[in-house]
């Protein structure tokens, strides 16, 4: 088999391993899924397959990532998404979600697109026993790969629609039978284990030098350990926020024993482990190490580690128009001081979750903190953000006057009557050109962002997007310990992730290692497209989805001072910072966004479709 590189070339999917595929680039899959020929030659087979990779996992660097539609992070050119935040969403539009030319990687996960990867699975079934015998190996693994896939697609389903037509035919426009009712929630569940299970009695432990990149059996037990955890969780065991809904089976797990749901949820994650073959890199690090710096350079890691157990990986130049690969994330979320467009801008509530150093919570009413709130923090949040006074690249010759530092300026300098003075290079009343461009949070995004790719609208980065990671698995496994109420077992595994960030271990039990838990779950995974479906899964909704906050930074000088730059020629500050943080843009929260509408098209084509709570 190719080496799995997914190239964003709308929906081909093009293999880039070695000067010798070149001819393979050129091989243009069959027109018709069921031609005959398509089946009999490895090569097409194999890029049949491709395609459904970059199908299933479309888009991760996009422009408008999924953290702008959680309590991560804001997109500042809006296009609906503060209306998705509002919960302005309906059968007839996911408003925000759904626009043609600027979200590829949201629509690519609504009901009709991932319909299409269930096609191509079933497809690919009723067609691999014609492959030649030769090739029973190949096709083998590419069978398992195709499970894994589906079982793939069959989670987002049920993650945003709750139970779904399980489908195991392929259909075409002459199908009778194309009317199908909605599936109970626990049979999706059951037959998307039943997929993976397959998919890991297929394929191999792992995929070494041209295959690296393409499912293995430890990817298909980690995407079963998550789907496991997502169905034992209480978006799908309680029925309080839909209440008066007549058809509850579809959404959850009716009269289901919960102790066993997180049990199967723990041997998920359990199984994983004793693969033996993960581990966290830089798991126990020294004393004198600089942890923040391990941390930047793990995710910058192009070649997979042992903490890695299914990546994307990226080649620029074949990048979509809005990707993050094609416009590199220092050109989409760089700030205006940067000439960049500053478009994901983490939020000032996110940024406060991470703790200080000694394990305590950050707080706003403590003076000493807000005085300086990014001393002694833990360790990820100087991998995670840029903040003010953060190091980073080296400014563009159009705004190293502003800045010969090349340090985060978020801030205003202020006169004592509080007039503005002068705005930093990255705050949006600052002299660079582009200031319209910078966040109105005063924060920007650091985590994979490769520091040596200057802004350009050619040359994007080649920074892989880590889908499943061990570090997940871990915290799986402690939120089924927790659940079954085994607390110094959970200690265990979330201590191992705190371990590796500097952090001290955490020894509460009950709810309030619950909280601590799901804390450390969101920071340890953040940007990675998590948050969206734990905030609906544990029924956080309300907490999540409020008005959110940034920074406001003030340095304040005096009229006399003749102050004409945000720092001192020395480097330093004018004055110590006051900040604050200030609310800038509201949001709000309604039960029935926990799950998508089915859109009204699709309930008009299948009349056997039962549309989800809430919606009309």
């Amino acid at each position: 088999m190719k080496k799995i590189t997914y190239l964003i070339l709308f929906f081909s999917f093009l293999i880039c391993s070695c000067q010798k595929d070149k001819d393979f680039l050129n091989i243009k899959p069959a027109g018709s899924y069921t031609d005959a020929a398509v089946w009999k030659d490895p090569t097409l087979i194999t890029s049949f397959v491709n395609n459904m990779y970059q199908n299933i996992f479309a888009y991760p660097y996009t422009m408008v990532p999924w953290a702008c539609y959680d309590d991560e992070a804001q997109f500042l050119n809006d296009w609906g998404v503060s209306d998705f935040n509002k919960c302005n969403i309906s059968p007839d539009a996911i408003t925000g979600w759904d626009l043609s030319w600027s979200m590829p990687q949201e629509r690519a996960f609504l009901w009709n697109n991932l319909y299409k990867v269930v096609q191509e699975s079933n497809v690919f079934m009723a067609n691999i026993k014609n492959a030649p015998a030769s090739e029973a190996a190949t096709t083998n693994i590419l069978k398992g790969e195709v499970f894994f896939i589906r079982g793939l697609a069959y989670h987002y389903l049920t993650s945003f629609y709750g139970g779904v037509p399980i489908i195991k035919q392929v259909y075409s426009l002459d199908t009778t039978s194309y009317y199908l009712p909605r599936n109970k929630y626990s049979d999706c569940i059951n037959y998307i284990s039943s997929q993976l299970d397959s998919a890991a009695n297929l394929l191999p432990k792992v995929q070494s030098g041209a295959n690296v990149g393409r499912a293995t059996q430890g990817a298909a037990l980690a995407l079963k350990s998550r789907v496991l955890l997502y169905a034992a969780s209480d978006l799908h065991n309680t029925t309080g926020f839909a209440s008066g809904y007549s058809n509850p089976e579809l959404i959850g797990n009716v009269g289901a024993d919960r102790t066993a749901l997180w049990k199967a949820a723990q041997d998920a994650a359990k199984a994983v482990i004793n693969l033996g073959i993960y581990g966290l890199v830089n798991s126990n690090p020294a004393p004198s190490d600089n942890i923040s710096a391990n941390l930047q350079s793990y995710f910058l890691t192009t070649s997979m580690t042992t903490e890695d157990i299914l990546f994307q990986q990226f080649v620029p130049q074949y990048a979509l128009s809005l990707s993050w690969d094609q416009y590199p994330p220092n050109l989409d979320w760089a700030s205006g001081g940067y000439n960049g467009w500053g478009q994901l801008c983490p939020l000032g509530n996110f940024v406060d979750s991470y703790e200080m150093k000694d394990g305590t919570p950050f707080s706003w009413n403590n003076p000493a903190e807000a005085a300086n709130p990014y001393a002694n923090r833990d360790a990820r949040l100087a991998a995670t953000i840029l903040y003010e006074g953060a190091s980073w690249m080296p400014r563009p010759s159009s705004t190293q006057s502003y800045d010969p530092f090349n340090q985060l300026q978020c801030g205003t300098v202020i006169d004592e009557n509080g007039n503005l003075v002068i705005g930093g290079a990255d705050n949006r009343v600052g002299p660079a050109a582009e200031n319209y461009n910078n966040s109105y949070s005063g924060y920007y995004i650091r985590k994979c962002l490769d520091p040596t790719v200057v802004p350009s609208s050619t040359a994007g980065q080649a920074i892989p997007f880590r889908h499943f990671r061990y570090a997940e698995v871990l915290l799986n496994y402690a939120e089924a310990s927790i659940e079954l109420g085994q607390y110094s077992e959970a200690q265990t595994y979330i201590n191992m992730i705190r371990t590796r960030a500097g952090q001290p271990p955490v020894t509460e039990s009950g709810d309030a290692l619950r909280a601590r838990y799901r804390n450390e779950r969101k920071i340890e995974l953040s940007f990675e497209n998590h948050r969206f479906f734990d905030v609906r899964r544990w029924l956080i909704g309300s907490e999540a989805y409020k008005p959110v906050t940034g920074v406001n930074i003030t340095y304040k000088v005096n009229k006399s001072d003749n102050v004409s730059s945000y720092r001192k020629a020395d480097g330093s500050y004018w004055s110590s910072p006051t900040c604050k943080p200030v609310i800038i843009e509201q949001r709000s929260w309604k039960d029935f966004a926990y799950f998508f509408p089915i859109y009204r098209d699709e309930m008009n084509k299948n009349r056997k479709l039962i549309q989800n709570p809430g919606y009309n």
